[in-house]
């Protein structure tokens, strides 16, 4: 509303200034054409159209094979019981929000180009698992406000959720980030049957269904 009121008053104000400056108008048009094309991207990113239509494990899919081409990331995506299944849109966007934030460490600081994550839902219960076996860190450093890398919000939004956040990480051994999120009764249904296959149309992302015992990760090779 306000990047509309905005527009609005630009507009009224080159119809002022048009005549004496039209090079300075053009600049400022474009600054504000830049200015919303960024604020789209964001609020993409921060809850895509996918996440709201499909669910969890299409856009996961989706945002996935963004990374791969942008960031030539290999994500191993490994999940059981989230997929056609509709789960709290805070839950959703929250176990979105955890994945997208791990991976853009991973990108940033991880030093490596391959990464697994695993989403598993059962009674009561959504996990998320993410897991590289990149440079790792010393956590008394990690978690300062400082330079958290975005870890203190992650177990913050978690917590706000009455979810379990944990982190394992080390000097040369690799991060796990593990996002618990409790679920209650009626939060997660099924998808429409009229819902579009939520594997047609997606890139190549590997994706495999898992036994709960296969969830017990190692961030060590």
């Amino acid at each position: 509303q306000a990047r509309t009121v905005l527009k609005f008053s630009f507009d009224n104000l080159e119809e002022c200034a048009q005549a004496q400056s039209p090079e300075a108008m053009a600049d400022g048009r474009a600054a504000l054409t830049r200015l919303t094309q960024l604020i789209r991207n964001l609020w993409q990113e921060l809850r895509p159209a996918m996440l709201e239509d499909f669910g969890l494990v299409p856009a996961l899919v989706w945002y996935f094979d963004r990374l791969r081409v942008s960031a030539r990331l290999q994500v191993d995506f490994q999940h059981e019981g989230a997929d056609g299944r509709r789960f709290d849109r805070t839950i959703e966007t929250a176990a979105y929000r955890t994945v997208q934030e791990c991976l853009t460490n991973v990108t940033r600081h991880s030093g490596v180009r391959e990464v697994r994550v695993v989403l598993w839902a059962g009674p009561g219960l959504l996990q998320v698992q993410v897991a590289d076996r990149g440079r790792g860190f010393d956590t008394s450093k990690g978690l300062s406000r400082d330079g958290s890398c975005g870890l203190v919000g992650m177990q913050e939004r978690v917590r706000q959720l009455r979810g379990n956040w944990s982190l394992t990480t080390s000097p040369g051994a690799g991060t796990r980030v593990i996002a618990e999120f409790p679920l209650t009764e009626g939060a997660s249904v099924a998808v429409s049957p009229a819902a579009p296959a939520l594997n047609t149309g997606f890139s190549p992302t590997e994706t495999r269904q898992l036994r709960p015992a296969d969830f017990n990760l190692s961030t060590k090779p």
